[in-house]
């Protein structure tokens, strides 16, 4: 995806959430700047955060036998982070139209420069199986305007 097919999914999402994060010393390379891989942790960072803001609870959610797998994640770097900067970790919910929840991130230093950009796609399942099409106890986790229009 690039950066204009991003902006405008983004455009279409009607929940959002920004958490702040301050780079560790363990989070950079020997280049001194954030190791790639950590931009996956911080998608994680702020998807916990996001859910949490939902009242979201995993434990619930999976002992009614449901899981939300990742199947597929995309991240693209733009400008480096280094150790100590204060990063912004944007995460949006994309309005799904089938049983995967699409959450797309933005991290950001405090002067809004994009450090990198990306998204985890997430397919539901129940009792280990994908969804053919939403049921009414997932609808109960998700705000209910995510699903006008469904």
């Amino acid at each position: 995806m690039n950066i204009r097919q991003f902006k405008q999914r983004v455009k279409k999402c009607r929940h959002s959430l920004a958490v702040r994060q301050t780079v560790a010393f363990n989070d950079v390379d020997m280049m001194g700047v954030v190791w790639f891989g950590n931009y996956y942790r911080y998608f994680e960072l702020a998807r916990a955060a996001f859910c949490q803001k939902l009242q979201l609870d995993f434990e619930h959610v999976q002992k009614a036998g449901y899981e939300l797998p990742v199947v597929r994640s995309e991240c693209n770097y733009r400008n480096p982070a280094r150790y100590n900067d204060v990063i912004e970790i944007e995460i949006y919910l994309v309005p799904p139209d089938r049983p995967m929840v699409i959450f797309m991130y933005a991290v950001r230093d405090l002067g809004e420069r994009l450090l990198a950009f990306g998204t985890t796609e997430h397919v539901v399942c129940l009792n280990r199986e994908p969804l053919i099409s939403w049921d009414n106890a997932v609808r109960q986790w998700l705000p209910e305007e995510l699903f006008d229009g469904i």
